[in-house]
């Protein structure tokens, strides 16, 4: 058999192997609505490992098959069956968006980071609104924003400014409509890793960017429903996340 039928043949395979996934995926959601309101998590290990042991026992390729299959499936459930915003909280520089982003990809669920909104709203960077407008401004607006992306349907992956946590109102909403995820970073590890003149609250120095973390530290983590340490690959942290998504009774 030369080249060209091999491909032949796996361009059939392939096309048998859609349509199998398109008939796995509807199912998929058949699960996810049979799961929904029986306090059953996405995660089922067990269930997993009886799928990998019965078959691809003893093909590690096959296995890597079957698990990357079982990861979009889980993925594809918490899409269907979330029915809040995942909402992310944590110090300036604390890797929200990176995170935010990642989760985004793996779960096909968007992504609205609350300074971007602002920004283009105001057709402004944040660091300009600050400068020609002022702090109290720029405070009054990411609480109409805040609101707004609320109040939009879910599940939504909302990443927010390091100050949201400043005003009772803001997380009020977020938590009635949201989980809310703190991502825990310190100082030390912030300042090693952005450009703190890009930042209109640390303009004066990254010292302040200390002072800061000791004003919030309470309220990030009297605010979170879960805390995530930050560790030094945003994968890890998407990953965790995601992991506490679908181990959550539903």
């Amino acid at each position: 058999m030369d080249l060209k039928q091999v491909r032949k043949e796996i361009d059939q395979v392939d096309k048998e192997l859609s349509q199998l996934y398109d008939r796995r995926e509807e199912l998929t959601r058949q699960v996810s609505k049979c799961k929904k309101g029986t306090s059953s998590p996405i995660l089922n290990v067990e269930r997993e490992n009886e799928i990998l042991d019965k078959w691809a026992k003893n093909n590690p390729f096959k296995r890597k098959f079957f698990m990357n299959l079982m990861t979009l499936s889980r993925n594809l459930q918490t899409k269907v069956m979330l029915d809040k915003h995942i909402v992310l909280i944590g110090m300036l520089g604390c890797g929200k968006s990176t995170a935010g982003k990642i989760v985004s990809n793996a779960l096909d669920i968007p992504l609205k980071d609350v300074d971007n909104e602002i920004e283009k709203r105001e057709n402004m960077t944040i660091a300009q609104i600050f400068e020609g407008k002022s702090e109290k401004y720029f405070r009054q607006i990411e609480k109409e924003e805040i609101l707004r992306l609320a109040q939009n349907e879910a599940p939504t992956i909302i990443s927010t400014g390091g100050g949201v946590v400043l005003n009772a109102e803001n997380m009020k909403n977020l938590k009635e409509n949201g989980i809310v995820f703190f991502i825990h970073r310190t100082p030390d590890e912030i300042i090693r890793h952005i450009n703190t003149e890009k930042r209109p609250l640390l303009k004066d120095g990254p010292e302040k960017l200390y002072e800061i973390y000791d004003q919030r530290i309470h309220l990030y983590k009297g605010y979170a429903d879960y805390i995530i340490e930050k560790n030094a690959f945003p994968n890890t942290t998407a990953g965790e996340i995601i992991n506490i998504l679908q181990t959550m009774d539903f």
